[in-house]
Parts: structure tokens; C-alpha cells; sequence
């Protein structure tokens, strides 16, 4: 029989974030800074507005790959992963034991 420590939470082992996810937005005023300039320049929300580019340059250049993709959402990005992966019907999927509640 498989310990604690080998079992994933599901499972009865140990949860890895007993007390939840940490809380979000994290304070940054960096992060603060660059969403007044969106706003005023007027490229907030837009796809095509500069930002997400540079964001997906940097982040390929990080990881060394040759493009990053990015996604409206979380539950976008789930979805394109799973098709990308081949998931269908009948198959097994286990996700995050927690997630962010979506504002509505």
C-alpha cells in the first residue's frame, strides 16, 4: 500500500496548498505602472495593441522556444490543451483541486 507522501491529495495524501491558492493579484507596482500606461495609450484589452506581443516575445525568449501562444482565459487554455493533446471523450482528465471563482 502506497504512503501518504506517494498519494496525491484525491487520493487521501497530503494536499500540497492546505490553506488554498495564495491571494491574487499579487501587489506589484510595476505591475500597476504598465496597467495605467494601457490605459491611457488606449491599447487595454486589445489583442493587437502591442502588449500581448511583447509579452509572448518575452516569454519564448524566456523558455527558448520559438512562440508563445496566449489565451483569453484559463478555461480557453484548458480546452486548447486538451485538444492539442488529443483528449476525448471517455478520457481521463485531472485538474487543480482549486482554481480562481470567475467574476461575473
Amino acid at each position: 500500500m502506497a504512503s501518504v507522501d506517494e498519494l496525491p491529495a484525491i487520493l487521501g495524501g497530503r494536499p500540497v496548498r492546505p490553506q488554498g491558492p495564495p491571494d491574487w493579484p499579487i501587489p506589484d507596482e510595476d505591475i500597476w505602472q504598465a496597467l495605467q500606461a494601457t490605459y491611457r495609450d488606449g491599447s487595454w484589452g486589445k489583442y493587437q495593441g502591442g502588449n500581448v506581443e511583447r509579452l509572448e516575445n518575452r516569454l519564448a525568449n524566456y523558455h527558448g522556444v520559438e512562440f508563445v501562444a496566449t489565451c483569453g482565459s484559463g478555461t480557453f487554455a484548458v480546452e486548447l490543451a486538451l485538444r492539442a493533446l488529443k483528449i476525448g471523450p471517455r478520457d481521463e482528465v485531472i485538474l487543480a483541486a482549486y482554481d480562481y471563482a470567475a467574476i461575473s
